[in-house]
Formats: structure tokens, C-alpha cells, sequence
């Protein structure tokens, strides 16, 4: 029901009704990761949550790198349209590595920064892959990931970055969020669905004028 009553002060009548504008167009959004950590196979028992650089890839003596980052994306509107990770590699790789995606909804994918290993890693459903590669050391590297976000929507969402298979010594290096230049999820959305529900008040003067007050 409308709110109305009289204003006290120019003893004009006003009124406050609800409304709803659909807002349309695409909105641009940059995360950082709110936890990162990196994984070693070969001290599984170990958490690597403080370091300021993370790797992935295999190296000497049979050690296999992940690089996991966390991204909350709840405060997004509209439907995801595309999704670019960027990382700082330091140390560069000639090979092909991989991405992966899962939303923390999904079970078995609850972690934290100083409590993750690779012994407890997350278990719960990734997505398919996508690859990228080489790196260029001292450089960003941006990777197109929108083909393999699970839910097109606003959420948690845990990335892994890893090898795609044991090539025995590549590997590259990238800042953490400990580190200066912090790993970056941009998204973008398109708010052609997206409605707004405001309350707009107004004011009738005797001359019948309405002025609108957002």
C-alpha cells in the first residue's frame, strides 16, 4: 500500500511507491583471491598458506605442484559471460599447464588457507580443464577460463591450477596474494535479467507538478 501523508512544511500531499528498472547492459568485476595456497605432493603433510609465491608443474625428484586460489564472486549481478584469471609468473614454462574450477557449494570442497595440504586437498567435482601455455617470467598471464565455469552465477569458486601430466622438470612460478602483484579473477555479466526494487517518492504541488525523489 502507499505510503501518504502530508508534508509539513509545504502542506503538499507525497506518496512513496514502489518501482522496478531493469538494468540491462554487462558490469565488469576484478577479485582477488581471499585464500591461496600451494600443494606438494611430496611433503603432503605441509601447508604452504604464507608463501608469497606459488607454483605448478612437476620438478626434480618427482614433485608435482598445484596452485590453489578462492574467489568469492556472492557479490555479483547477472549471468557470467566470461571469466579471465590473471597471474605474475617470475618463473617461466615452455609447456602447457591447466586450470580447473569448482564451486564450493559442491561437497568436498571446503578448505582453508593455513589448514590446506596436499594430503587433504578438496575432492569434490572440478570441472573439465582448459590449458594454457608457455609463460613468459616477469609477465602477466591471462587465461580465458569461461568455458569451464560450472555455474553461471554468483558464488565461491576454488581455481587449481596444475600440470597437464608429468613432464619431470617444467614448471613455473607466480605471485600469491601474499606477493604484490595478486592472482586476479576479472568477470564480466550481462544485467539484461537483473531488476532493481526501489521505493520513489513524490511530492503534487497545486499546479499538478510531480517531482520524483529516488
Amino acid at each position: 500500500s502507499n505510503n501518504i501523508g502530508e508534508s509539513p512544511e509545504f502542506g503538499m500531499g507525497f506518496s512513496t511507491l514502489p518501482a522496478s528498472v531493469n538494468v540491462g547492459g554487462y558490469r565488469e568485476y576484478t577479485f582477488e583471491p581471499n585464500k591461496d595456497a600451494m600443494l606438494n605432493n611430496q611433503s603432503s603433510g605441509t601447508n604452504y598458506g604464507t608463501q608469497n609465491t606459488m607454483m605448478s608443474g612437476d620438478s626434480a625428484g618427482a614433485e608435482h605442484y598445484v596452485g590453489m586460489m578462492n574467489f568469492d564472486l556472492t557479490s555479483i549481478q547477472g549471468t557470467i559471460v566470461s571469466a579471465m584469471m590473471r597471474i605474475y609468473v617470475t618463473e617461466a614454462s615452455t609447456h602447457t599447464h591447466c586450470v580447473q574450477v569448482t564451486n564450493n557449494n559442491v561437497t568436498g570442497t571446503t578448505w582453508t588457507e593455513m589448514g590446506v595440504t596436499y594430503a587433504n586437498r578438496p575432492t569434490g567435482v572440478f570441472s573439465a580443464r582448459v590449458g594454457y601455455g608457455p609463460s613468459q617470467a616477469n609477465s602477466w598471464l591471462d587465461i580465458d577460463i569461461t568455458s569451464i565455469m560450472p555455474a553461471l552465477t554468483a558464488g565461491n569458486y576454488t581455481l587449481r591450477v596444475s600440470g597437464v601430466s608429468n613432464l619431470s622438470t617444467d614448471h613455473f612460478t607466480f605471485h600469491s596474494r601474499e606477493n604484490t602483484n595478486k592472482p586476479q579473477l576479472i568477470v564480466e555479466t550481462d544485467l539484461t535479467n537483473v531488476t532493481t526494487v526501489y521505493d520513489m517518492q513524490f511530492t503534487e504541488s497545486v499546479g499538478n507538478r510531480v517531482n520524483w525523489i529516488t
